[in-house]
């Protein structure tokens, strides 16, 4: 086996990536997997890999196995859901604790094409014993954005003391007076999944500020955050975790198609020369590494691979963060954890995550704004969950027409009956065409023919008004526990803004 403490601790290299691995739906899983193992083999200056879409088991062991020959020893595959979270996390050092938390709101149980309801997402957490104390990694993978719409044009907030409008970065950190003219500097979405997005989101900062506010030496957030640094969603998990570093921004600007400009570097999903280019994808930076350590280099990579194709249809993120072992230490700290993973007993019950507060005007607007959306889809679900009940009494009629349309009054006798003579006219139609020219009346196989269509599509509806009747019902449930998350969420919100003051 690898050696797992051969680098050096002076530094802690991350890479994230959505991988795009569904069954039979991904172009090229399999030669894009392979081509992943391989970079992955021989990438020995990894200390973390956060992967997204890794939805099928034999990728899982291909990358993990492929992990371990650049020692990646300490693999998590979080499993969650019908095919799982699809979230996998390796690891150069030994995993101390892990847990996974799935996203209460799940999304629209009937939006089928999108998946994302099936997909059971939430967020995969390690606590690594890495050589300068106890590192916590967060891989995660939000609610997708299919429409990209948001509220008019991005707004910015001013102040009272000059026309200029504060920065995105600043909304955590600055201390200044705002009018009452104050505006929220972000894109506030207008999709039908908004609600869904930012709810997780909350979620996410409340898991994150639960688990890793002390016992730590640094906290790591790798994945598909599914929003852009301007808009919403994002803008509120940067104000209320402010201690996490935008790595890419620490060393770059933010990437734009305009001409003059970067020409799209940085863009992370539909990124200048990705070979695969979905119609619902828009050029945007939308995966991140953000981090409590201080990033000394970020860069996209894996923007094709040996064989001419994209390894998926984002691009890598890969990071790398500084990392002393002197973090922290005073003299006269009493030592934790033996051997070579000493770090300091106050290091290690240092708050590294400071508490969820909101207290300049721009930031209390922002919470009001999310607050907004997550009562309309709250109230959304609501609505959704009545008429998903409605359309199933309907289904539910349909299929006693049907039964009324087989001229048969019990269930069992139904199916018997229309079985028996389905049967019946696939033997006749077999006896008619292996010999056409028996003699045969025209009211025999006219009848014959009615009988066998009488049959067929009276199973045929029935089937389909069962099965819609069911996914009716099932999608209630979901639009119910949907609202309650949402709801919950809203109330969380409402909470956070009544403590302000």
């Amino acid at each position: 086996m690898p050696s797992t403490t051969a680098k050096s601790v002076n530094s802690v290299s991350v890479l994230t990536l959505n991988c795009w691995g569904l069954w039979l739906v991904s172009k090229d899983r399999k030669k894009r997997t392979m081509q992943l193992g391989e970079y992955l083999s021989r990438s020995f200056d990894l200390d973390i890999v956060a992967l997204q879409e890794v939805w099928v088991e034999e990728d899982v062991e291909l990358l993990t196995k492929c992990g371990r020959e650049a020692g990646l020893c300490f693999p998590m595959h979080f499993k969650s859901g019908i095919f799982g979270s699809g979230l996998l996390t390796l690891s150069r050092w030994p995993i101390l604790e892990s847990s996974f938390h799935q996203y209460s709101a799940a999304g629209d149980p009937l939006a089928i094409a999108c998946g994302d309801y099936l997909a059971a997402k939430g967020f995969g957490w390690v606590r690594l014993a890495s050589p300068i104390g106890p590192l916590d990694v967060f891989n995660t993978h939000t609610h997708a954005n299919y429409s990209h719409k948001v509220k008019g044009n991005k707004e910015k907030m001013t102040h009272s003391k000059d026309d200029g409008s504060l920065p995105l970065e600043g909304l955590a950190s600055a201390s200044m007076e705002v009018n009452a003219a104050t505006t929220i500097n972000c894109h506030i979405p207008a999709d039908s999944f908004a609600p869904y997005r930012i709810s997780q989101m909350w979620e996410l900062v409340q898991g994150m500020h639960h688990i890793s506010k002390v016992g730590n030496v640094g906290v790591i957030l790798a994945g598909d955050l599914n929003s852009k640094p301007d808009s919403l969603e994002h803008v509120l998990l940067r104000t209320l975790l402010p201690e996490l570093r935008d790595s890419w921004l620490e060393h770059h600007s933010e990437p734009s198609m305009k001409s003059g400009t970067n020409s799209g570097e940085g863009f992370t999903c539909r990124g200048p020369g990705c070979t695969y280019k979905s119609t619902r994808q828009v050029p945007e930076r939308i995966d991140y590494v953000l981090s409590t350590l201080k990033p000394v280099m970020c860069r996209v990579c894996l923007q094709r691979s040996p064989l001419g194709i994209s390894y998926s249809d984002h691009f890598a993120v890969q990071t790398v963060l500084s990392c002393t072992s002197e973090l922290g230490r005073k003299e006269g700290d009493q030592e934790v954890h033996g051997g070579s993973n000493k770090v300091s007993r106050k290091t290690a019950n240092r708050t590294m995550i400071s508490p969820l507060s909101v207290q300049m005007v721009g930031e209390q607007m922002m919470i009001m704004e999310c607050l907004k959306i997550v009562e309309f889809g709250a109230v959304r679900c609501a609505t959704a969950r009545s008429r998903a009940l409605m359309t199933a009494v309907m289904a539910f009629v349909t299929m006693l027409i049907c039964l009324a349309l087989l001229n048969i009054n019990t269930c069992s006798q139904s199916c018997t009956s229309a079985l028996a003579g389905a049967c019946r006219d696939i033997e006749w139609s077999r006896s008619f065409f292996s010999n056409p020219f028996e003699p045969r009346s025209c009211s025999e196989m006219s009848s014959a023919l009615q009988a066998a269509g009488q049959h067929a599509l009276g199973l045929l509806l029935m089937i389909l008004s069962a099965f819609w009747m069911l996914l009716l019902l099932k999608g209630q449930v979901a639009d119910s526990a949907n609202e309650r998350a949402l709801s919950m969420s809203a109330a969380q919100l409402r909470l956070l803004l009544n403590k302000v003051g």
